[in-house]
């Protein structure tokens, strides 16, 4: 019951009250009409209680129902569904079972009973608001309070069920970590509604004080998770995961399946959905060769080579051959297949800004209806996941453009090497003909990666400008006189580390060189005691090479602190001059402009490591193209 004293507390005061117990807001909610009318969400969640005493900005439109079953209730939501996943992994023949054992299992023990007083808490503060209810009808709980218990209680009763079934020997260690990041993600939800209470605190009392035990709990709870594994020596076997019998003969050659991706139909092409089942029996177990899928035959060395040898013949018979044509008219079916991907992802880049910019203006302005925002919140998060989607399909196709390109000139270099005449021999060494397959190939594929960014980045740039100038005005020439002092830079920073790298390989090449001479001829070295001396070199070129690499580390740090350093400087100094030009920085062009600054970041400082890349790739081309075009012998 309550004291006389509380009785006499102010309407305002009972409400933040109230509002303690039901959970402070955090995320805006556009409310319309005046909280007594009929609307079902109305009626849920109790509109005409809400906690603007707790600010003086649009953050007074924030309600606790919101933060209750949006946020709160997503996190107990998800803990619920992958509590529940992972209980019928503990029930499966499929997976191994684990008894742990000793300290460990008291430490499942311990969690049992804070998961336990974590779902206890929810209903005795639920019981206590039904208690003040009876004394004060205008103090009972809202509807959306008991959904919000039920959901708490019943999602902590599942996480402390889990745990006894782990310590009665049912520790099932795939998919564990998706446990812990249930427990973090309840954990963390319910801090952020601390957060917003520690605006301003009430008077420590029964409902309060068993808040912060409760969150205190979570909060041990989450250490636990995150931080403790039983370990090897703590765990021991209680079921083993069953295992079906291979197919075909004992070499494993018959057990070999086709490639899913093959079979794959457009949902699963979509989401990558054909790997999962690769990936999952990977994590669970070791694979064997007979797991690996074969490849496609659009994959295959000896097509892509076939096709590249054709194509290079085919220049050959030209006036001027070309590598480079051979090599785009091999893999030009793949960028082709590409390039809508990378448009609709550069496109989608600005959908984020765009309509942030938009969704600030509905919250700002009250007279603008809450379907516009909740419109702009859908088309902002269906542009992302668009973009997301585009980019990993693009990256797909041009990687495997990168893998075939490589392999189809190592199997050339081979092919030439073993074809060439002694005359031509003597002016490639082993060790030349080796950097040709490891380095200058490797070289192209990794420049199919980046290939779309020497063109998409500076329209990404143009693009971000011109709304950076749409938002902030003349401010941002501040913006584009910055980044374009920071592109020499970073040319300059990109080709000091292409020049240490270079110089840290020369070394390389020349240890490997010593180190096969010294395994080719050991038997020389051992009888005549060449040991030391040989040994000396090698060290010497280890060091020589140890040392660059040491620089270009250093180097890669500079890059690394100019990279990150940016999106912090260009900010700060574009709003200060917007500022002393005497415009008002409102809260929709701040977070726009901060959203098209990060658009801006990863083009300006991709755009010099891909034209240094262009370069390597070029002088690769022509290395490769030299050795093609050395003289053979006549075919038998």
């Amino acid at each position: 019951r309550r004291s006389a004293s509380t009785n006499k507390q102010s309407p305002t005061k009972r409400r933040k009250t109230c509002c303690v117990v039901r959970s402070a807001a955090a995320m805006v909610w556009l409310w319309g009409g005046d909280g007594h009318g009929s609307d079902p969400i109305q009626a849920l969640c109790r509109a005409d209680l809400t906690v603007a005493d707790f600010f003086t900005n649009d953050l007074g439109r924030f309600t606790p129902c919101f933060i209750d079953l949006a946020v709160l209730g997503l996190a107990h939501t998800t803990s619920i569904i992958i509590v529940a996943v992972h209980v019928t992994r503990c029930y499966s023949d499929a997976r191994s079972r684990y008894q742990v054992l000793g300290g460990a299992r008291a430490v499942v023990g311990a969690q049992v009973a804070l998961a336990t007083v974590c779902a206890l808490i929810p209903l005795l503060m639920l019981n206590g608001r039904l208690g003040q209810a009876a004394v004060d009808p205008q103090q009972g709980p809202a509807p959306h309070e008991y959904a919000a218990a039920a959901l708490a209680g019943l999602s902590w009763a599942m996480l402390a069920g889990l745990y006894v079934l782990e310590a009665n020997g049912r520790w099932v260690t795939v998919g564990r970590w998706a446990v812990r990041f249930a427990v973090a993600f309840m954990t963390t939800s319910e801090l952020v509604k601390l957060r917003i209470l520690s605006f301003d605190l009430p008077a420590i009392d029964y409902f309060f004080g068993l808040y912060l035990g409760y969150v205190a709990t979570q909060c041990v709870l989450c250490t636990f998770a995150l931080t403790w594994y039983p370990g090897d020596q703590r765990m021991e076997l209680s079921h083993e995961a069953y295992e079906s019998l291979p197919r075909g003969d004992d070499d494993g050659a018959a057990g070999r399946t086709g490639n899913p991706e093959a079979r794959a139909g457009l949902l699963s092409s979509v989401t990558f959905a054909w790997l999962s089942p690769l990936l999952q029996e990977g994590y669970g177990r070791e694979l064997k060769h007979t797991q690996i899928p074969e490849l496609m035959k659009a994959d295959c060395v000896a097509k892509n080579s076939g096709e590249l040898e054709r194509h290079w013949r085919a220049q050959l018979r030209g006036t001027v051959p070309s590598l480079p044509a051979a090599c785009w008219a091999t893999v030009r079916g793949l960028f082709l297949a590409a390039l809508p991907f990378k448009l609709v992802n550069d496109a989608a880049q600005f959908v984020g800004p765009v309509f942030l910019n938009l969704l600030l203006k509905v919250i700002a302005d009250p007279s603008e209806p809450a379907w516009k925002g909740y419109l702009y919140a859908a088309l902002m998060l269906t542009g992302n996941a668009i973009g997301l989607m585009t980019d990993h399909q693009h990256f797909h196709l041009v990687m495997r453009a990168g893998f075939r390109l490589t392999s189809s000139l190592g199997a050339l270099v081979h092919a030439q090497m073993l074809s060439l005449a002694p005359a031509s021999r003597s002016g490639f060494s082993s060790g030349r003909v080796f950097s040709l397959i490891s380095s200058d190939a490797e070289t192209l594929g990794a420049l199919c990666q980046g290939a779309f960014g020497v063109v998409s980045s500076p329209l990404r740039i143009a693009a971000a400008v011109a709304l950076l100038y749409s938002q902030l005005g003349p401010s941002c020439l501040v913006t584009v006189g910055c980044l374009a002092l920071m592109i020499p830079v970073n040319v300059t920073l990109v080709r000091w580390s292409s020049q240490l790298l270079k110089s840290a390989l020369a070394y390389t090449d020349e240890r490997t060189k010593l180190e096969g001479e010294l395994v080719g001829g050991i038997e020389v070295v051992k009888c005549s005691a060449w040991e030391r001396p040989f040994l000396e070199r090698i060290e010497s070129a280890r060091a020589k090479e140890l040392a660059m690499l040491w620089r270009f580390a250093l180097l890669q740090a500079v890059i690394a602190f100019v990279l990150f350093a940016i999106p912090t400087l260009v900010p700060v100094v574009t709003f200060g001059t917007y500022l002393l030009l005497g415009n008002t920085l409102t809260a929709a062009e701040a977070f726009t402009s901060l959203a098209l600054f990060n658009v801006l970041r990863f083009p300006l400082f991709l755009l010099p490591q891909l034209l240094n890349m262009l370069s390597q790739a070029r002088v690769s081309l022509g290395r490769i193209q030299e050795f093609l075009q050395a003289d053979s012998l006549p075919a038998a």
